[in-house]
């Protein structure tokens, strides 16, 4: 360095760059034109995917594939890459649909199985009926937790065989941390606002509960990032 940069940094206070140290990057400011844009940018997003969550997931075995598939646009999106909603949609399911639509089927033949429960022991009564009521509640939550944990697991890794997802969402699910927060919290976000205004739920559930999931964790393993 020479020695009238080190003189010029020194009366500005702030430290010389050298061979070991980078060049700060100016601070980015941008307008309230350009925020407003992204965040309708954002908004317009997360409505897409949580209606292709919600059509893609009609197929029940496909809920799996459709879930990652989001899951995986949102994390593309946060790493300024572009999306194309549909197609790269349509892409990602058609990759997590090999070893998604096995916990799919199980992971709807299961809450079904609850819910026609609890449908049962609203007959009978409330005194006889509490301790089934909280065992099927605990079980549906638990099924709701291990399929978040398998979603997230095929979003960021869509060529994993059924095994090996199994493996890595059963120790995702029992590793506590902020994603467990997030998804726990975005989840009970989601259900209030589909259950309080009912067409905001159809588009933004879905879409907030994955950004909400993908904001915790952003992890994005390096040998399958977006093409």
């Amino acid at each position: 360095m020479r020695w009238r940069e080190a003189t010029v940094a020194e009366l500005l206070g702030r430290p010389a760059a050298g061979p070991g140290r980078r060049p700060r990057r100016a601070r980015e400011v941008r307008t309230v034109p350009e925020l407003l844009l992204g965040a309708a940018r954002t908004l317009a997003l997360l409505a897409a995917v949580s209606v292709l969550v919600v059509v893609g997931s009609l197929g029940v075995v496909t809920a799996v594939p459709a879930l990652a598939a989001g899951s995986r646009l949102l994390g593309r999106a946060r790493d300024g890459r572009r999306v194309r909603v549909v197609a790269d949609f349509v892409r990602c399911v058609r990759q997590a649909w090999g070893a998604g639509w096995l916990p799919s089927l199980l992971g709807v033949a299961a809450l079904g199985l609850v819910g026609l429960n609890l449908v049962f022991l609203g007959r009978r009564e409330a005194g006889l009926a509490a301790p089934l009521y909280v065992l099927n509640v605990s079980a549906a939550l638990i099924v709701l937790w291990l399929l978040a944990a398998c979603v997230r697991e095929l979003a960021d890794r869509p060529s994993l065989g059924t095994p090996e997802l199994a493996r890595r969402s059963w120790a995702r699910a029992v590793t506590f941390g902020r994603w467990h927060v997030a998804v726990a919290a975005a989840v009970g976000a989601a259900v209030a606002l589909t259950i309080l205004v009912p067409l905001a739920g159809l588009f933004f559930a879905a879409g907030g509960a994955l950004a909400l999931g993908r904001l915790a964790d952003p992890r994005t393993p390096s040998d399958e990032r977006f093409s």
